[in-house]
């Protein structure tokens, strides 16, 4: 599989940072003295204290995985387009050629899945270690490149 062009680098955002010592952590965090409280713009003054015990809320319910009822990678491959990935298949160690064949047909089922998305890459790790555990990937921090975009898989 070719590689894709390297984008255009992008202007990026820039945000200020202080690092602070655990001590001037603890005391920015403190409430501020009674004499500073008069240096509270009113806005601020207005707000109601925070409640002591918020309600606690269940966070969103990730989607339900999609589980493909085929296999769509063998077709790829056994396209003559695919000639040089299949010979380059053959000279990756086991782990690897089975992670590179997973990624393969994790981008041929995003593409049945979704017609909107043409993804061009798929990368296991992305945000956590993906686990190989005999002939079974568990990559629950992969992400897929598709049209300049990243997605979680």
């Amino acid at each position: 599989m070719p590689l894709p062009k390297r984008p255009k680098r992008l202007e990026e955002e820039r945000v200020s940072v202080n690092i602070l010592a655990p001590e001037q952590f603890e005391a920015s965090a403190r409430p501020p003295p009674a004499s500073a409280a008069a240096a509270v713009p009113e806005a601020w003054a207005a707000e109601p204290p925070p409640a002591s015990n918020p309600p606690k809320t269940q966070p969103p319910a990730a989607p339900a995985m999609i589980r493909p009822t085929r296999m769509l990678s063998a077709k790829t491959l056994a396209d003559p387009r695919s000639r040089q990935a299949r010979a380059d298949l053959k000279t990756f160690a086991s782990d690897e050629g089975m992670a590179q064949l997973c990624n393969l047909e994790a981008m041929d089922q995003i593409r049945q899945w979704h017609a909107d998305f043409q993804p061009e890459r798929v990368v296991p790790y992305a945000t956590a270690e993906e686990k190989i555990t005999g002939t079974t990937i568990a990559a629950d921090g992969a992400a897929f490149r598709s049209r300049k975009n990243w997605y979680s898989l």
